[in-house]
């Protein structure tokens, strides 16, 4: 979830840069994740200035505790033109979080005409849910009670492939492994494609399970012949993905 959010933001900063003249301080896009136990809008801040590499001061008040970032986010969110807000683990919110943490959102949202896109499981319920300030219950069916979004695969063809490398490239640049080179997994993404229909989930299985492998066997690199040796990462085989 948090690769598709990314390839989100970078497409959108992608239409941006071409619709606008270039300028090296635009910020068109905030991506952050939720924080531990946010209970006030300083909890909410605080990322928000990570982000923008805004150093958050000490309330004079109360030396143990940051101040409020509220307004140089704002500052920022509004002069270096920021329109969309990708936000990562959605789901950690508690239940007694949820209104502090959308009433947030609302009032950036709403002064600053942005928008926000949420990501973690069962996203969609928990923000519908938000207005009536409490937590979905678990829908029947999906995994295990889990709230599911069914989505299509990632396309891959001569004429449209460019979002499967951009994902394949995510994969490839985050590989450690001593025999591996930049590119390499690149060169495998029509078979990986293949081999996963094109989601996330198989396709995640398949890489992670053939780099422990690549490891323990001491090959130190993920090669064709690696990735069909693996059990994992099958499409077909996932009941979730043929609901």
């Amino acid at each position: 979830m948090t690769t598709a959010l990314r390839q989100i933001g970078r497409a959108f900063e992608g239409i941006i840069s071409s619709q606008l003249p270039s300028d090296p301080h635009r910020v068109p896009v905030i991506h952050i994740n939720t924080p531990l136990s946010p209970s006030s809008k300083v909890d909410w801040s605080l990322p928000f200035a990570e982000f923008l590499s805004l150093l958050p001061s000490k309330a004079p008040e109360t030396p143990q505790r940051s101040a409020d970032m509220t307004s140089p986010v704002c500052h920022v969110i509004k002069t270096r033109g920021t329109r969309l807000v990708l936000l990562d683990g959605i789901d950690r919110l508690d239940n007694s979080e949820i209104k502090t943490a959308f009433d947030y959102f609302g009032y950036l949202a709403s002064e600053f005409q942005i928008s926000f896109v949420y990501s973690g499981v069962g996203a969609r319920d928990i923000a519908d849910a938000a207005r009536r300030g409490k937590r979905a219950g678990a829908p029947r069916g999906g995994a295990g009670g889990i709230p599911t979004l069914a989505v299509n695969p990632i396309p891959y063809s001569l004429e449209e492939y460019g979002t499967w490398h951009e994902v394949i490239k995510s994969f490839d640049q985050n590989l450690r492994l001593h025999h591996h080179s930049p590119g390499d997994l690149l060169e495998l993404a029509a078979h990986l494609h293949e081999r996963t229909g094109g989601y996330m989930k198989p396709l995640s299985y398949l890489i992670c399970q053939a780099a422990q492998e690549a490891i323990e066997n001491g090959t130190e690199a993920i090669t064709k012949e690696l990735l069909d040796d693996q059990l994992v990462g099958r499409f077909a085989d996932d009941p979730i993905l043929q609901i």
